[in-house]
């Protein structure tokens, strides 16, 4: 058996996809066996890290969204740029509170929304991103009350939870009252939401 076969039967796929790389390095630059271990464990950690953020990222339903360094400051007439930046040093998600991106349409706020999404999984946050009309009728949809619980659930799980043009939409009264439930949930749960609504 390879070593590269022992260190993957270990679960350390990021050190066996390297191992030959870090052996090259060490003959080359003469290194201790402790530099060599250390070596392994950083390309093992790298590997680990790349792969919790890709999970993080496909769980988030982000899809496709532009950085916040992209963002036009000067495109809304009024905006609180320090206001939108504090945001972003995420110090809401551990107090569990609420970011809520308003204004006429056109004016960003689903850009700045995806981008602190987006912001909280690069930081190892667990974050899920869903359009209101999507959200309301998965929930209003299940057929059984354990159906609902489950879903409930969902999206109560995640640190932050984005909800989408929130004022776009014409929602019948279940599905306003299960909407005010999971926000309940959430915040009884200490868990951040962020939304964004139309003037």
């Amino acid at each position: 058996m390879s070593l590269e076969t022992d260190f993957r039967t270990l679960g350390l796929h990021g050190a066996s996809q390297s191992l030959e790389e870090v052996i090259a390095l060490a003959v080359r630059e003469a290194l201790s066996p402790r530099q060599v271990l250390e070596h392994v464990a950083k390309r093992e950690g790298d590997h680990r890290r790349t792969r919790s953020f890709g999970r993080r990222l496909r769980r988030s339903h982000l899809g496709r969204f532009a950085p916040v360094a992209d963002f036009d400051w000067a495109h809304p007439r009024r905006i609180d740029r320090g206001l939108v930046e504090e945001a972003f040093n995420l110090r809401f998600l551990d107090e569990g509170g609420a970011v809520l991106f308003f204004g006429a349409t056109g004016t960003g706020k689903t850009h700045l929304a995806k981008a602190l999404v987006h912001h909280a999984v690069a930081a190892g946050r667990s974050a899920r991103f869903v359009h209101t009309r999507t959200l309301c009728d998965e929930l209003a949809n299940q057929e059984t009350t354990s159906g609902l619980e489950r879903r409930l659930r969902y999206y109560v799980r995640p640190q932050l939870l984005c909800i989408d043009e929130v004022a776009y939409q014409h929602l019948d009264i279940r599905r306003l009252d299960l909407l005010y439930e999971l926000v309940r949930r959430r915040y009884d749960a200490g868990r951040a939401i962020v939304v964004t609504a139309c003037l």
